[in-house]
């Protein structure tokens, strides 16, 4: 593993801190400080420095919050649930028209 830079320390030490700070009791009983910066480490060690994306993998086995919790403080999964409502939207449009009397099947 390649040394982490003094900039890439600082990045992971906020991310340690910014995600154990919002744990309830019951999610730091499951979990230490040295886990969740373990988990970040190997995500960082493949290239990963987005804080949200680390973030995310830091709290993977500790999550108990409400989803509508990770839709209002992860800008990448708000992301993902816009292009999956999109889809789904489109798929069902499309697979109403292919049904309706007269349409070419």
């Amino acid at each position: 593993m390649h040394a982490l830079t003094t900039e890439t320390q600082k990045l992971l030490q906020g991310v340690v801190q910014d995600t154990w700070t919002p744990l309830g009791s019951e999610e730091k009983a499951r979990t230490t400080k040295t886990e969740i910066a373990s988990r970040l480490l190997k995500v960082a060690a493949q290239g990963e420095r987005n804080p949200d994306r680390l973030r995310m993998h830091a709290m993977s086995g500790v999550i108990t919050f409400p989803p509508c919790y990770w839709r209002q403080q992860c800008p990448l999964l708000q992301t993902v649930v816009l292009v999956e409502r999109l889809l789904t939207g489109v798929l069902a449009r499309l697979w109403c028209l292919a049904w309706l009397p007269g349409s070419t099947k």
